[in-house]
């Protein structure tokens, strides 16, 4: 599904992404996800890119999952919802023919581990059926991809760009030099 984070100045305190900014039709369990990753990946950017962060806390934010049909569950957002709020919070527009999959979990201020994901071979079938150039997949789902009769290897070698944490997930969407801004 697509995901969107966007942010407008603040009237008073910001900083903060409010539980009734986060729209869509999510679960509790996923919309509490989604807070507790916003605060991790908002210490994630000014530890790392504190010349760009300097003033996430002058703007709110909302959070928006594009699906309304039946309730979204499920931590595999994780990654691409880290991707949208670090794009908001650096201001740099994510590439649009790339998706995402995969459980974020802060280990440090420093640090975002990517956990691996539930139906990856679906995941993958969809991204190539939608004509993305690539889909961000935890590492740990290669093995069973390898294995899986669901998906050709030539097309999980052509767009399944494997990560372990969201430091490599920024590389492949912005390039190396994502270090130097």
């Amino acid at each position: 599904h697509e995901v969107w984070v966007e942010r407008v100045p603040a009237s008073g305190t910001g900083g903060w992404l409010p539980e009734e900014q986060i729209l869509g039709n999510l679960t509790a369990e996923t919309k509490g996800a989604i807070r507790n990753l916003f605060a991790a990946t908002k210490v994630y950017c000014q530890t790392k890119f504190p010349h760009l962060t300097a003033d996430l806390n002058e703007f709110s934010y909302a959070f928006k999952v594009t699906k309304e049909d039946e309730p979204s569950g499920g931590l595999s957002i994780g990654l691409p919802a880290a991707l949208a709020f670090v794009s908001a919070f650096l201001q740099k527009p994510l590439p649009q023919k790339v998706a995402a999959s995969g459980i974020a979990v802060s280990e440090s201020h420093r640090f975002l581990a990517i956990r691996r994901v539930g139906d990856a071979a679906y995941k993958v079938k969809g991204t190539y059926n939608a004509n993305f150039a690539a889909l961000l997949l935890p590492r740990e789902n290669l093995p069973e991809l390898t294995r899986s009769t669901e998906v050709p290897a030539a097309v999980v070698a052509e767009i399944v760009k494997p990560v372990a944490s969201l430091d490599e997930a920024l590389e492949v969407c912005f390039g190396p030099d994502v270090w130097i801004a």
